[in-house]
């Protein structure tokens, strides 16, 4: 498979998807990398790009790289679990960066004290993103028994993955009850996505097949926001980003926390 990692606009890099032979099998669009984190921004990235995908295309969605902040560091940390939802109830490949399903935020590192070479030369330093993987509580959160190139991050307490393997609420179990309903339900990882306006804060679209319709709601916002819906609306909720909720139903509309992500199953 030969991938290509592309800071192009977005029809440059659908552009790599070929015509009747492609260029590139997976073309990595950084778009949503770099797009600031406002619920008309994302909606705006997100459409925009698939509108440009072709019908033999297959998107891709990378939210952090090695070469720009972590997710967990350019967002409230609360967010980072309604990305995790967004990013995998598109369609296509979702591309994670390490480190980014346990919430690593990286580590401040002045471009004086950089390593990096870009860092050095030019002040851009990208060692805040490249400190290594927190596997656990130990010595180096278990990356190494001598010291690492780049410091550990002062959350790998809890920013780990043996704690959050033994945590039925933490943002790891979050990733793995994800990839489970993408696993089951094959129009998420296939069909595209039927956007509706966006409301308040509130990113909403729905996922559907022939047997399943399938609605996500994101909450960009730290308050409680209501997703109205006609008396015939009802819902049952398969998953939220707190993990509790599931089974509960909703008739007309649709009470969101903050920082809340919902997949709702919908009569």
């Amino acid at each position: 498979m030969l991938a290509g990692e592309l800071y192009l606009p977005v029809p440059q890099a659908t552009a790599y998807d070929g015509n009747d032979t492609r260029e590139l099998h997976l073309p990595l669009t950084m778009k949503l990398a770099w797009t600031p984190w406002t619920v008309e921004d994302v909606s705006h990235s997100v459409q925009s790009y698939i509108q440009h995908v072709p019908p033999h295309g297959w998107p891709s969605w990378i939210f952090s790289t090695h070469d720009c902040l972590r997710l967990a560091m350019r967002l409230q940390r609360e967010q980072t679990r309604v990305a995790a939802m967004l990013l995998l109830t598109l369609p296509g490949t979702p591309v994670l960066y390490y480190g980014e399903e346990i919430g690593m935020c990286g580590v401040p590192i002045p471009a004086e004290q950089a390593i990096d070479p870009q860092g050095r030369r030019t002040g851009r330093n990208r060692d805040p993103e490249r400190t290594p993987m927190q596997w656990n509580m130990e010595l180096h959160a278990g990356f190494s028994s001598l010291e690492p190139w780049l410091p550990i991050a002062e959350d790998f307490q809890t920013a780990n993955v043996s704690s959050q393997s033994g945590n039925s609420r933490s943002l790891l179990t979050l990733y793995h009850r994800l990839f489970a309903i993408r696993h089951d339900k094959s129009f998420f990882l296939n069909d595209r996505p039927e956007f509706l306006n966006v409301h308040n804060s509130l990113l909403a679209y729905l996922r559907k097949s022939q047997d399943d319709n399938h609605l996500v709601v994101l909450n960009f916002s730290g308050e409680q926001q209501t997703l109205e819906r006609d008396h015939s609306f009802q819902a049952r909720v398969c998953l939220s980003t707190f993990l509790d909720k599931e089974g509960e139903e909703s008739h007309g509309r649709l009470d969101m926390r903050g920082h809340e992500g919902l997949i709702l199953s919908c009569d």
